[in-house]
C-alpha cells in the first residue's frame, strides 16, 4: 500500500466518524424535542459505517445517514403544550446510555484516524527527507 492510498482510507475514516459524531451529538441535543418543524416529535437519526473500496489497494469507511424508524414514546402530561386532546404527547425514543457511548466511541475512532493521519504525514515527511 502506498501512502496516498493510505491516505485515502485514513481520510475516509475521518470524515466518517466526525459525521457519527454530529448525528450522535444531535440526537441527544434533540432528544426531549417534541415539535420540529416538520411537525411531530424529532426523529432519531441512525449511521451506519460500512468498507468501501479505496484506490487500487485498499477500503476506506462509507457513512449512511437515515431516519432510524423508532417509533416516538408517549408520555401522559396533560399541561404540555404539544399534548393531543387525551393528554398525551410523543416524544423521540433517544435512548441516552446508547448514544452517549456511541458518541464516546466515534469520537475515539476519530482520534485513532486523526492519529494515523499524523503517523502519515510523518512517514511522508521522513521519506522526503531521505530523498535529498
Amino acid at each position: 500500500m502506498n501512502l496516498d492510498t493510505a491516505a485515502l482510507i485514513t481520510r475516509s475514516g475521518l470524515l466518517s466518524h466526525a459525521e457519527a459524531v454530529t448525528v450522535r451529538a444531535t440526537n441527544i441535543a434533540n432528544a426531549e424535542t417534541t415539535e420540529t418543524p416538520e411537525g411531530g416529535p424529532f426523529r432519531p437519526l441512525a449511521v451506519a459505517l460500512a468498507t468501501r473500496r479505496v484506490g487500487d489497494e485498499g477500503v476506506g469507511v462509507e457513512t449512511e445517514i437515515d431516519e432510524s424508524g423508532a417509533t416516538p414514546m408517549r408520555r401522559h402530561e396533560p399541561g404540555h403544550p404539544h399534548a393531543d386532546e387525551q393528554g398525551w404527547v410523543a416524544y423521540p425514543d433517544v435512548d441516552l446510555n446508547v448514544e452517549i457511548t456511541s458518541l464516546a466511541i466515534a469520537r475515539r475512532s476519530y482520534e485513532a484516524n486523526l492519529a494515523a493521519a499524523s503517523t502519515l504525514r510523518a512517514m511522508g515527511r521522513a521519506a522526503l527527507d531521505l530523498a535529498r
